[in-house]
């Protein structure tokens, strides 16, 4: 529902207009409209209707008059009229009402000016304006309303324009806006501020003589019109025109360059490969410079990025902006939220921020342009140095393991290099004992893990159980009883989410991964008795399957999803079927039937060890009593 009173009136109900066809009723309901969501006496009322001399039936017209306004309003929602004892009061939302919603935009303009954002001031001026239609109140049937009322909003338009203009002209618009004040002149001959600004936008287009003429126009028309000479403003400002006066040349337009960067990293050591890659990005204008850092939670990449960032500062002396993404907590910013943040740091005033994303987008490539902004998002050999190494290896050369580490050296300066070294070496309590203050390495990781979705937070506690250096992706089709591709897909997933690292790439079974010893601790920590509950225990069935080096079928157990059979089968045969099984695939013809699991025996022991304790002891005695010879 709208009401318009800026041009002849209308009654909007969505796309339907009401009809408040007779003009006395539109007088009425005009005048409830100006004042309303307040009372106005039956008095007051008549007086906007018919002026000093109303009827001697006034009371009892109006009455009438409201009564059939009631009957064209009973199906538009959110709009009444009630009776009071003292007169009449129309109960509607202010923003429902042209009218209103200018004078609210006149005010959210002043406040921009006053916070010194031209731009927004004359956008919202703008806006304010796109709501008149018309002349206001043509088609009520009230003298009264249409010289007090409409008088009224027609100055609030004028002096709107002006205003606007003002801004325009600051803004360095006044090439553009010369055709607009030559009408406006045409229009409102006696408005002398018209005249002015026609003359300003003239002179700033180089336009000096056009200047004068357009001064002595003024002249002769106030002069012959109204026997008066025009005003100071417009004789000083043919002054200043005459001899060029540099005070009429447009002010250099101000940006607000914020620097809103966290605080350098002191003594930043490393990563200075990836350092110089960033600030060797491109320096020249040829367009955004898009670099992104990714790796594991707690790896460093906020240090990273802000050291170059405030290294990069030179470059970018129109601004240089840090928001944090939340990308790691759990609750990630809304990319409207981050625009709002991003352009109220670049001055942009709040109430110029509207609408969503791609509203705020173009606003802010408007506010950009031009300019050189950096945008950072974020979430983004002595004893002692041996126990220093050793600290480092036990942190898992994580940079934020590392400075938790010497925050606990430093709060406790009894401790020696090798008292915090013997707490760090028991891997079961490694990572409680990672945490100072608000800074630990369990809740970094634990994010990452989180944010797993349930297909794949599984496979990776399961392959944390196996505790194994290295993993390859048909020992997690083994693991999971899926398809090689499958788990491919599994491994490439945890390598995405930097729980995996991509570890030999030239091994002949395939690519292998590890897990970083920090990542896997917490897997190893839990009791194994609670961990393997989630490893259904296992069950066996056999399937022929046919040996490596005969051809013969030989009864195996197989693999179910998530369970780990124990074999009590030589190791040799158990590691074909683990192949086949887990696969799909056919084992491949190998040299010797022992010579695959020579080679990967320390994993298939892992393997063993995650399922039944016994069975490492069975495969290492596998492994010794199998003879040595080539993978091949």
């Amino acid at each position: 529902m709208e009401i318009r009173i800026l041009g002849p009136f209308e009654l909007l109900d969505g796309e339907r207009r009401v009809p408040i066809d007779a003009p006395k009723q539109r007088a009425v309901l005009t005048a409830l409209v100006l004042r309303a969501n307040r009372v106005v006496p039956s008095e007051e009322l008549a007086e906007l209707v018919w002026g000093d001399d109303p009827p001697s039936s006034a009371r009892l017209t109006l009455q009438g008059y409201v009564l059939r306004i009631r009957r064209a309003l009973a199906a538009v929602p959110d709009l009444t009229i009630h009776t009071e004892p003292a007169g009449y009061l129309l109960r509607v939302d202010p923003d429902r009402i042209d009218a209103h919603r200018f004078a609210r935009l006149i005010e959210d303009a002043a406040r921009a000016a006053t916070g010194g954002d031209t731009a927004a001031e004359a956008d919202l001026l703008r806006e304010a304006l796109a709501l008149w239609r018309g002349e206001p109140l043509t088609d009520v049937g009230s003298d009264t309303l249409r010289r007090e009322e409409a008088g009224r909003l027609t100055e609030m338009r004028a002096s709107a324009i002006e205003r606007r203009v003002d801004a325009d002209l600051r803004l360095g618009r006044h090439l553009e806006l010369i055709g607009e004040l030559t009408a406006l002149v045409a229009a409102h001959p006696f408005r002398e501020e018209f005249r002015a600004q026609l003359m300003l936008a003239l002179y700033r287009a180089g336009r000096r003589a056009d200047a004068l003429e357009a001064y002595r126009d003024a002249r002769a028309v106030l002069t012959r019109e109204l026997g008066v000479e025009p005003g100071p403003r417009l004789r000083r400002l043919e002054q200043a025109v005459l001899t060029a006066d540099p005070a009429l040349d447009p002010a250099p337009r101000e940006e607000h360059s914020p620097c809103v960067l966290p605080p350098d990293v002191p003594h930043f050591v490393g990563r200075q490969t990836e350092l110089a890659r960033l600030l060797a990005s491109p320096r020249t204008d040829a367009g955004p410079a898009v670099c992104a850092v990714a790796g594991m939670a707690g790896v460093g990449k906020t240090s990273l990025v802000v050291h170059a960032a405030h290294r990069l500062a030179e470059r970018y002396p129109d601004g240089r902006i840090h928001v944090d993404l939340g990308g790691t907590t759990g609750h990630p910013m809304d990319p409207a939220v981050a625009l709002d943040r991003f352009l109220r740091l670049l001055g942009v005033w709040g109430g110029r921020i509207r609408g969503g994303v791609d509203d705020r987008a173009a606003l802010l490539r408007d506010r950009l342009a031009g300019r050189r902004v950096l945008l950072v998002l974020d979430n983004a050999a002595d004893e002692a140095q041996d126990r220093a190494r050793t600290l480092v290896a036990q942190c898992g050369h994580l940079p934020l393991a590392v400075r938790i580490a010497a925050a606990r050296l430093a709060g406790r300066p009894e401790w020696t290099l090798d008292r915090l070294a013997g707490q760090l070496a028991d891997e079961h309590r490694r990572l409680d004992r990672l945490a100072a203050g608000d800074l630990e390495v369990r809740s970094s990781i634990a994010l990452s893990q989180d944010a797993l979705p349930d297909e794949h937070r599984r496979p990776f506690h399961l392959i944390g159980l196996l505790d194994l250096p290295e993993i390859t992706p048909w020992m997690v089709a083994a693991l999971l009883d899926r398809p090689v591709a499958e788990a491919e897909d599994v491994t490439d997933a945890l390598v995405d989410a930097r729980l995996l690292e991509p570890g030999r790439a030239d091994a002949r079974d395939g690519a292998h991964y590890r897990c970083h010893d920090l990542v896997t601790n917490p897997r190893r920590q839990a009791p194994r008795a609670r961990s393997m509950m989630s490893i259904t225990s296992a069950t066996a069935r056999t399937t022929p399957t046919p040996d490596s080096s005969s051809g013969a079928s030989v009864e195996t157990p197989a693999v179910r999803p998530g369970r780990i059979t124990p074999f009590p089968l030589r190791l040799s045969v158990v590691v074909v079927r683990v192949r086949a099984c887990g696969s799909g695939l056919r084992p491949r013809p190998l040299k010797s039937r022992h010579c695959w699991s020579t080679a990967h025996m320390p994993d298939m022991c892992g393997i063993s060890r995650s399922s039944n304790t016994s069975i490492g002891s069975r495969a290492a005695r596998a492994r010794r009593a199998t003879p040595s010879s080539p993978a091949s």
